[in-house]
């Protein structure tokens, strides 16, 4: 496969996954990953079609592998977030979404995964910046 192929395909892929054409687009990544086994968006969204399935741990662990390749993205944290999330582990949640907003600060999705896991914490309070806070 060559990089413009595998470009073609990851695009085909991505697509396929967010019109839930998950085993199609699984298979698609599976082929990449076959072509260039260290390919982090196929290793990421990969994980992503795991977690779509419902298979977290295997979710956690492709989603981990994607961010050792490609570290500085912000969304493949803020989706490393979302999973421990769904996982019910708040503290590794908020240290996911931090590390996201950390490389983009304005990422929304992963303000939204630090605010669910603070309130999972007890710690709904420092969600609203200082200022913001409503008095009691």
């Amino acid at each position: 496969m060559h990089a413009i192929e595998i470009d073609a395909t990851l695009k085909l892929a991505k697509a396929k996954l967010r019109g839930g054409q998950v085993p199609e687009a699984e298979g698609m990544y599976r082929r990449v990953l076959e072509a260039q086994p260290d390919c982090a968006e196929a290793v990421h969204f990969l994980g992503i079609a795991a977690m779509t399935r419902g298979k977290l741990a295997e979710a956690l662990d492709l989603v981990r592998r994607s961010i050792q390749l490609k570290q500085d993205c912000a969304d493949y944290h803020n989706n490393l977030a979302t999973v421990l999330g769904r996982m019910g582990k708040p503290i590794e949640t908020l240290g996911a979404a931090q590390q996201a907003i950390d490389l983009k600060s304005d990422l929304a999705e992963a303000h939204g995964n630090k605010g669910v896991a603070l309130e999972q914490l007890g710690r709904g309070d420092r969600i609203l910046p200082q200022g913001h806070r409503a008095s009691s």
